[in-house]
């Protein structure tokens, strides 16, 4: 048996959000400058939980409310910007949704992804609705 008197700080678990999930069908809503997207079939979120709890709508430096938590959030696209490509992204998201900039095959976008249906339903009855707006 060993003892460590040194001090650690806690570490939180590699907890993935509720959200996390492929998007199809009919819990996808894809555009770009306002057009619907065709050639998208998917959008797959990943993501871990902030160790800073940082808030996406406030600046980076501000801390939000454990009850609200954020996470770092890949978004994965199938079919964007052509059939058959594959693009990704790195945002901060909570329960609600995310936003930022972002540089895909050398455009520029500012995107928002808002997530619909309860954040503990089954994954089916949730949805995400995904615009890409070229800067």
């Amino acid at each position: 048996m060993s003892c460590n008197n040194e001090e650690t700080e806690p570490s939180l678990p590699n907890s993935p959000s509720y959200r996390d999930g492929i998007y199809s069908g009919k819990q996808l809503e894809f555009s770009v400058d306002g057009k619907e997207t065709m050639t998208v079939s998917s959008v797959t979120l990943t993501s871990r939980l902030l160790d800073a709890n940082l808030d996406p709508d406030k600046d980076p430096d501000q801390i939000a409310h454990p009850s609200d938590p954020t996470y770092t959030t890949t978004v994965s696209i199938a079919g964007f910007p052509l059939e058959g490509d594959k693009s990704s992204f790195v945002t901060v998201s909570n329960i609600m949704g995310f936003k930022g900039t972002t540089m895909i095959q050398n455009i520029e976008y500012e995107y928002v992804g808002e997530f619909t249906g309860d954040p503990l339903s089954h994954h089916e009855n949730k949805g995400l609705i995904l615009k890409l707006t070229t800067k």
